[in-house]
């Protein structure tokens, strides 16, 4: 009986480590995370040509609530370039272009873009990790110039510059798929390229503003 004893209580303390041991697992699972991104950034307005590389810098935050889900938001600051066709541009907003007949324009347009996005990791292993996520962005307007091509008979250009205060919210549909790679104590190297497709007109002009660009950042885990 003391020898069947013996074996159970062994048994259930070897059950109890265990269960121990998972519950422990599971808790690192969970944590915040913080890094920096910076990223080129290639725009355009209704697949017409790109015009120069704008830029993004930023703070990224997340919390990872088990293996394989997170959820990411941060702070970003977009410099975006783009062409269009006067077609695309809205001139409601721009009254100083009344009267003017216009053929094209290339704009600049600095503004804080807010994402918010829910994160699934496809692998999960101890150094590397492919992911992929989704969501929706905000961009906050802080200022538009445009440099407009006026009179197709006659053609001559202007520039105007608009400090806008457009607010775009949840606006635009992010899209990525990334790689991370652990570099010991600094933390993670986030490769990551995305896709930002407008479900609404952006800024002044109201126009549809699609970009394309790679994130690279270093994020760690915070606790």
């Amino acid at each position: 009986m003391k020898a069947a004893n013996t074996t159970t209580t062994a048994k259930d303390s070897s059950s109890a480590k265990a269960v121990s041991k998972k519950n422990n697992k599971d808790k690192k699972q969970s944590f915040f995370y913080a890094g920096l991104i910076v990223a080129p950034d290639l725009s355009t307005i209704k697949f017409q040509s790109v015009k120069g590389v704008g830029t993004t810098f930023g703070i990224l935050l997340g919390y990872q609530f088990n293996r394989k889900w997170a959820v990411e938001t941060g702070a970003y600051l977009d410099r975006k370039k783009y062409y269009s066709d006067a077609e695309y541009f809205n001139k409601k907003n721009a009254p100083q272009l009344n009267g003017y007949d216009l053929v094209n324009l290339d704009g600049v347009c600095n503004m804080v873009e807010i994402p918010v996005n829910l994160r699934y990791n496809l692998s999960s292993g101890e150094k590397t990790k492919w992911f992929a996520t989704a969501g929706l962005s905000t961009y906050l307007m802080s200022r538009e110039t445009y440099t407009f091509v006026i009179d197709p008979n006659n053609p001559w250009s202007k520039t105007w510059a608009y400090p806008s205060h457009s607010k775009n919210w949840f606006s635009i549909l992010n899209l990525s798929i990334g790689y991370e790679q652990k570099l010991g104590k600094i933390g993670n190297l986030r490769l990551e390229p995305y896709l930002r497709v407008p479900l609404s007109g952006v800024g002044t002009g109201s126009l549809p503003i699609m970009s394309a660009g790679l994130n690279i950042g270093i994020t760690r885990k915070l606790w």
